[in-house]
């Protein structure tokens, strides 16, 4: 039984997002071309950094400088859903960035995205 406990709890520590020490957008505070370069050389992403990234992307307007005003902000252009939680320096999952692209740049993909609409899977 004991064995089994323990197994189980590898399994699940295992499956828990990674958490980043500092996000890029912090360390590189505003510096457009700064966030760039750090962020092409970082092997993972926070869900701050996507955010800025996507919105400096997608708007034509610069990014809300402040993580609660991003967050709205993809409330807002129905990126995440109203009650979903995107901790600030958690590690981005690829599947929420690929549904911020399709629904930004209109790919309309195959008969399952046609049905369900974009989505992470």
């Amino acid at each position: 039984m004991g064995s089994r406990l323990l197994l189980l709890l590898v399994l699940l520590a295992g499956c828990a997002r990674t958490t980043l020490k500092e996000t890029v957008v912090g360390a590189t505070r505003g510096d457009e071309m700064a966030f760039w370069d750090a962020i092409a050389k970082q092997r993972a992403v926070s869900n701050h950094d996507a955010l800025y990234a996507l919105q400096v992307t997608f708007e034509a307007q610069p990014a809300k400088p402040a993580y609660p005003e991003r967050v709205a902000t993809a409330r807002k252009r129905g990126w995440i859903g109203a009650s979903q939680e995107l901790p600030e320096r958690e590690t981005a999952r690829a599947g929420w960035i690929a549904k911020v692209v399709c629904i930004e740049t209109g790919i309309k993909g195959g008969a399952t995205m046609r049905v369900f609409g974009p989505s992470e899977r």
